[in-house]
């Protein structure tokens, strides 16, 4: 009876949750001009494509797990700049251009992003800024990805974005 009881409690809260927050739309994400250049004449513009998809995506499972519906048209938008990202190992347009790196080579990686969530009138109801990066080699250990910290980042960033749209929304 106990178990009846929590379950439709904890279903009855999601729904109330889904139910107070409003659509929101994600605009496509930015990359500043400084990270653009960077991107075309280092990185890779594959890369830059990687990362935008990959924010839209953490940022838009955030908002749903917080009780938005992402959907296009939304009175609520949320636009996203990737300041600057950078990764933990040689991307595939580096590998391929001399002095040839290896992939075992690593740096110290991470991102900066900023969001801000707008009303239907343009106003700014919140703005996030989120700017992690490794500071120690150790701190490598924990990803052998090319954008391991980066994607660390960017889902500290998602989660700021749902908490800022949640206290909007709520």
């Amino acid at each position: 009876m106990r178990s009846l009881f929590l379950a439709t409690a904890l279903a009855l809260w999601g729904l109330a949750q889904s139910a107070s927050a409003a659509p929101v739309t994600i605009a496509p994400v930015a990359l500043s001009p400084e990270f653009q250049t960077n991107v075309h004449n280092d990185l890779g513009d594959r890369e830059g494509a990687y990362l935008a998809d990959e924010v839209t995506r953490r940022v838009s499972l955030a908002l749903t797990r917080e009780g938005a519906e992402v959907t296009a048209n939304a009175p609520v938008t949320i636009e996203i700049t990737i300041i600057k990202a950078n990764p933990n190992r040689p991307t595939f347009e580096q590998m391929g251009r001399p002095p040839y790196p290896d992939f075992t080579s690593f740096s110290l990686g991470g991102a900066e992003l900023h969001g801000v969530i707008r009303s239907a009138d343009g106003r700014v109801l919140a703005e996030v800024t989120k700017s992690k990066y490794d500071v120690f080699m150790d701190q490598f250990v924990q990803t052998s990805a090319t954008w391991g910290a980066a994607n660390r980042a960017i889902d500290q960033f998602a989660r700021d974005m749902a908490a800022a749209y949640r206290a909007h929304a709520g």
